[in-house]
């Protein structure tokens, strides 16, 4: 059976085109949740943008490896920018048991903010802003909710700050942008 590497290959030797064969074993990867190619499945799906085959992505959502959790949330959200999704964004960025699903997911919303209706726009908001002015969330967390209200601002990317493992967030953030953030949906 053909790797997903194999399959990516092929995919951008044959001008974004899979044989019929490829994509069936691609669909079987993704709705394998142990297979060992899945996060990759899931990247290629992401990267070649095959939005038919999302809902196989999203099916992962709950599996119980906090990787796969991680990657879908950021490929679905981040990545991808499906609106659809928002709503369990937000809940995975408040209630995964895992820190590197919440942060990513956090970051993530930022992504999809502005195209939710206004009710769960200002929950995610809300939500952001929470994290970044409470002393129950870590410097991590904060600049994945930064991440997020910059992208919310559509504050162009070459001017975020650069990613530091041990941020210091007084120094990281702009407070200007956080307030702009705050006034744009009415916190």
């Amino acid at each position: 059976m053909k790797t997903v590497k194999e399959i990516r290959n092929e995919y951008f030797d044959n001008n974004e085109k899979l044989s019929k064969e490829s994509l069936e074993i691609l669909k079987a990867y993704l709705e394998d949740a142990d297979s060992k190619e899945l996060s990759a499945a899931i990247s290629f799906v992401t990267d070649a943008r095959l939005i038919d085959l999302v809902p196989l992505v999203a099916k992962h959502l709950e599996h119980e490896n906090d990787f796969i959790r991680e990657i879908v949330i950021g490929s679905l959200l981040g990545r991808l920018k499906i609106a659809e999704y928002a709503e369990k964004g937000l809940k995975v960025a408040t209630e995964d048991p895992y820190s590197n699903v919440r942060g990513l997911a956090a970051m993530s919303l930022g992504a999809v903010i502005n195209k939710v209706d206004v009710k769960l726009r200002n929950l995610m908001a809300s939500y952001l802003y929470e994290v970044m002015i409470s002393s129950n969330y870590d410097n991590l967390h904060k600049q994945s909710a930064y991440d997020s209200i910059l992208e919310a601002l559509e504050i162009p990317i070459t001017e975020w700050p650069a990613k530091k493992l041990n941020p210091d967030i007084s120094k990281l953030i702009n407070l200007e942008l956080v307030k702009n953030f705050k006034d744009k949906y009415h916190l």
